[in-house]
């Protein structure tokens, strides 16, 4: 009989080294998946909402302003009102620059307010620009002066105020130091009228640079005149006497005066 030959035939198997790497690999890649995951889910999807996250998020009004940020978005802010621009002939040749500004937002404040002061003659031509900033506390009407602005030979017509944005208005509690100023005194009857009063520290802590701005009305309650002074120093539960003096006479009768200290809450400096 004849002897039949059967030829096996196998199909090869990895060895065990071989599936071993292969496990090794697919370990590895999971775990750099894993990793990366996590690491863009922490990233992107599981912040903590803030204020300063650049997004949309909690209950805000605009991109981190509103709601409960204490950044103020712009439309949630009236516009400063300029109540009058005006100006003076302090020497010769020299003007002083005022302006009376109204903020008519209620708890919304700005620690710094950019401006800039312009004259103007009567062809509309720029004769000088007075670039500085201020303070705004909430709901309040406060002057803004410019001091020494010569113009030579060029006589202006006009003046105005416009402020640089966009303002940083914040939300929250404002607490101007508490200053008060009495007996105040015009003596505007000479050819150099004078006005004096004492300035009054109320808080029990020293307040320096203290900024103190007069303006002087007729009697129709018109403005014809301003100046300023610096206190540079005054003591808790102190006061001071302060003075006032123009180099001319005022064009009109002066009948009042109103004194406006100006300094920045130790908080916000």
């Amino acid at each position: 009989m004849a002897k039949i030959n059967f030829l096996l035939y196998t199909i090869p198997m990895a060895s065990w080294s071989q599936k071993k790497q292969s496990l090794y690999g697919i370990l590895a890649v999971f775990l750099i998946g894993l990793i990366v995951g996590v690491t863009v889910y922490y990233k992107y999807f599981n912040q903590k909402e803030t204020c300063f996250d650049g997004l949309k998020n909690q209950n805000e009004v605009n991109v981190d302003c509103g709601g409960v940020c204490a950044k103020v978005c712009t439309e949630e802010v009236k516009d400063l009102l300029v109540q009058y621009e005006r100006f003076f002939l302090a020497a010769p040749q020299t003007y002083s620059l005022l302006a009376s500004v109204e903020n008519l937002n209620q708890g919304i404040y700005a620690k710094e307010m950019r401006y800039v002061f312009k004259t103007y003659d009567r062809d509309g031509v720029t004769l000088d620009e007075r670039y500085a900033k201020s303070y705004v506390a909430p709901n309040t009407t406060f002057p803004i002066t410019e001091y020494g602005v010569y113009l030579g030979e060029r006589i202006p017509t006009k003046t105005t105020i416009s402020f640089l944005g966009p303002i940083d208005w914040q939300r929250g509690s404002f607490d101007e130091p508490q200053i008060s100023v009495i007996n105040i005194r015009l003596n505007g009857e000479n050819e150099k009228p004078s006005a004096e009063a004492s300035i009054k520290n109320n808080e029990v802590y020293e307040i320096r640079n203290i900024k103190v701005i007069v303006v002087v009305y007729d009697v129709l309650n018109n403005v014809i005149g301003t100046s300023s002074t610096l206190v540079e120093r005054l003591g808790a539960k102190s006061s001071q006497s302060i003075s006032f003096t123009w180099n001319k006479a005022f064009d009109t009768t002066p009948s009042r005066v109103d004194m406006f200290p100006r300094v920045l809450p130790r908080d916000l400096r």
